[in-house]
């Protein structure tokens, strides 16, 4: 086993992830003809949606914030207090947060399905930073860290203590959620759908209530987790394939599945 799986897992191929929620015939769908309502349409629509995904936590409650053209649902999940942002009125969209303590710095990891190679490297000046070149290192087909290589091995160094089955179930759980950002503060976790419309999801009742579910695990297990000393993880390589940088795996490259041969750049 590489050391890629020792600290990440070994992520199942992205279409083996895609939501087993399928869209069904519900009684009562959510957000059908949603272009179509008015506004006091919309908003009785957002409601009722957040009602609903209320029912699955605990003090649950609603709040019209019509000033801010926001429905909120704020409620606890496993005791983690949380809320989840809809904007009613324009794109439907929705937006989590869970407040939490966490002994780990700045955890920022990327899910973009567009992107599945590093093609673009900045070059340093003024406006780029200046420790190092902005890249990206992949974990995941798709699914990735961004910024300059001290950011970088920071972000890596604080995930180095979890467990690499945690790990394993929230990259996958990114990409059949498609979530676009899933940030790990000190004090909050933050997460932004790669969907805007909520009406484009594929099952958003199962969407957004598993990725809470997520939110709190993460709490829970980032409350507890101490990093591995530094130095443990130098072990970079770059796919003479697919070209995009990430950790050696003995299961191959992570983005085009090729397997890692000699000729492969490392990078220390």
């Amino acid at each position: 086993m590489g050391i890629f799986n020792k600290i990440f897992g070994t992520p199942e191929n992205e279409n083996k992830n895609e939501n087993k929620t399928v869209n069904k015939e519900k009684e009562q769908p959510w957000f059908k003809d949603w272009w179509m309502k008015n506004d006091e349409g919309k908003w009785e629509e957002s409601e009722r949606f957040l009602k609903k995904v209320g029912e699955s936590f605990q003090e649950q409650k609603i709040l019209n914030l019509k000033n801010d053209a926001n429905v909120e649902l704020r409620a606890k999940c496993e005791g983690y207090p949380f809320r989840a942002i809809f904007s009613a009125y324009s794109f439907g969209s929705c937006d989590l947060e869970l407040k939490q303590v966490s002994p780990l710095g700045f955890i920022d990891l990327e899910y973009d399905p567009d992107i599945i190679k590093e093609n673009e490297v900045e070059v340093e000046d003024e406006w780029n930073e200046k420790d190092g070149n902005s890249c990206r290192l992949f974990l995941a087909k798709s699914v990735f860290i961004e910024g300059s290589k001290s950011d970088i091995d920071e972000t890596v160094h604080q995930m180095s203590g979890l467990p690499p089955e945690f790990t394993k179930s929230l990259i996958n759980l990114m990409i059949s959620n498609r979530i676009r950002y899933y940030r790990i503060r000190p004090s909050i976790i933050e997460i932004t759908f790669l969907d805007d419309l909520i009406e484009e999801m594929k099952d958003p009742l199962n969407v957004i209530v598993s990725t809470i579910q997520m939110m709190a695990l993460s709490a829970k297990t980032v409350g507890s987790s101490v990093p591995l000393a530094k130095g443990h993880a130098n072990f970079l390589v770059t796919c003479t394939f697919c070209k995009s940088l990430q950790y050696f795996s003995s299961d191959g490259c992570c983005n085009c599945g090729a397997p890692f041969e000699k000729q492969n750049k490392v990078e220390k």
